[in-house]
């Protein structure tokens, strides 16, 4: 009964671990690897370069990777299923957009939210939407993130 489950004591609280100082030195090793493997470095603006710089097993030609983001930024337009360079807005900063063969990954966002690769295509400067369903509604923002990954 509910009742019954309600009116129990805290049977979970019996089988929290107890910390011991093997466990304390263990957690303070990973953090202090963490701090040594994450040092970012970027500009401000909306295009950012990230250089991570590696200490440990990681191997990397150079030992740090570089990741470039650029963006391209429009909006949407009733019954339009491409959009090409000349679309972009560059008052907000909207560059071209790339030949995917050029970057390692792209992340498009439409209305803020991320969208599936499955419903668009994008090639040297086109993204175009896929699917028989596929509409936008005047106004809504698109945004093509793309990021490059090379050994800096």
């Amino acid at each position: 009964m509910l009742t019954d489950f309600f009116d129990r004591p805290d049977e979970c609280s019996s089988h929290r671990k107890k910390e011991t100082p093997a466990r304390r030195l263990q957690k303070t090793k990973l953090r202090s690897e963490k701090r040594n493997i994450n040092t970012n470095t970027n500009s401000n603006g909306l295009n950012q370069t990230i250089t991570i710089n590696c200490n440990g097993s990681v191997s990397v030609p150079g030992n740090s990777l570089k990741a470039e983001t650029t963006y391209y930024i429009t909006t949407g337009v009733e019954g339009k299923r491409t959009y090409t360079n000349a679309d972009g807005l560059s008052q907000y900063g909207s560059q071209s957009i790339p030949d995917p063969g050029d970057v390692t990954f792209f992340n498009l966002f439409v209305n803020g939210m991320l969208q599936p690769s499955v419903f668009y295509t994008v090639s040297a400067g086109t993204l175009s939407f896929i699917g028989p369903n596929d509409v936008l509604t005047t106004g809504v923002p698109i945004i093509l993130q793309t990021i490059k990954i090379q050994s800096g």
